[in-house]
């Protein structure tokens, strides 16, 4: 059982053999995902790639999916399409861009080694747009 507040378990998992990966449980019963597994990999990653990473992960432990769900060889450079848009979850926050474009945002599928791990204007448009200031 989890409190009743927001609450985020950093766990670290043993090396992946494809690479450093991340994982997070996503949003249930009005709470954000309780967990984000990184394995022991993304240690040896710059500093900028590890705040990249987690802050990715924060993203989808409050609702939020990839930018390029809908072809992730945008940011990947290979991959296909994740699922459709409204029935699994993808639904468009206005103001965002309806596009995506590589480092075009910190939810997009794949990062660059030089990702900086920083919000950009989308992000910060749709973190506004879901939690506005009171």
């Amino acid at each position: 059982p989890h409190p009743p507040y927001a609450f985020i378990d950093l766990v670290t998992n043993p090396v992946s053999p494809g690479g450093p990966t991340a994982s997070t449980d996503f949003p249930s019963g009005g709470k954000p995902g309780a967990r984000i597994t990184l394995d022991a990999g993304v240690a040896q990653l710059s500093s900028n790639m590890i705040k990249h990473i987690i802050t990715h992960e924060i993203g989808h432990a409050i609702g939020l999916r990839h930018s390029d769900y809908f072809n992730r060889s945008i940011s990947c450079g290979t991959g296909s399409n994740e699922g459709a848009g409204g029935t699994v979850g993808a639904i468009h926050i206005t103001g965002t861009p309806t596009t995506a474009v590589p480092l075009g945002s910190l939810m997009n599928s794949c990062a660059p080694s030089s990702a900086t791990g920083e919000f950009t204007a989308s992000d910060i448009t749709a973190l506004n747009a879901l939690y506005p200031a009171p």
